[in-house]
């Protein structure tokens, strides 16, 4: 899903899992876990603002019961996701251009870049744009030939 986003919206990811077992994968393109974001802000290391605690954040699919209603271990594709700020537009109208609807949880201040998916993404509605958006019209099936998707 975040291929297929960033694909459709030019976007970089310049966070998704946040978590301590990704470590290995965040320092090797130099970046850091939700634990160090926090030490480091608490540290006053320039660059690093305040963050939610990692059993508090989406990054580690948790949740600080603002993203989603409940304070409990957050499902795969629940995980909070971060772009460029200039770039959460074209994300949001990629992802609805998808049948996917992209969540801001917090619409201003240091977490305007960050993101969430509002339900689940369906893997249907991807196929669906590319075989009736995507195709040339000569090799477009026609819709009764497809029937038998419904």
């Amino acid at each position: 899903m975040f291929r297929k986003l960033k694909a459709e919206s030019g976007c970089v990811f310049n966070s998704i899992d946040r978590s301590d077992a990704a470590a290995t994968v965040l320092h090797r393109h130099g970046h850091h876990t939700q634990r160090e974001v926090i030490r480091f802000h608490a540290e006053g290391v320039p660059g690093y603002g305040p963050a939610n605690p990692a059993d508090e954040s989406t990054h580690c699919r948790r949740n600080d019961g603002v993203a989603y209603p409940h304070k409990a271990r957050l499902r795969v594709w629940q995980v909070g996701f971060d772009v460029d700020d200039d770039q959460v537009d074209d994300v949001k109208r990629a992802a609805a251009g998808l049948g996917w609807h992209v969540c801001q949880p917090y619409h201003s201040g240091s977490e305007f870049h960050h993101l969430n998916f509002a339900r689940r993404p369906a893997r249907w509605r991807p196929l669906f744009h590319v075989v009736f958006h995507r195709w040339p019209n000569r090799n477009r099936p026609k819709l009764q030939q497809m029937k038998h998707w419904r």
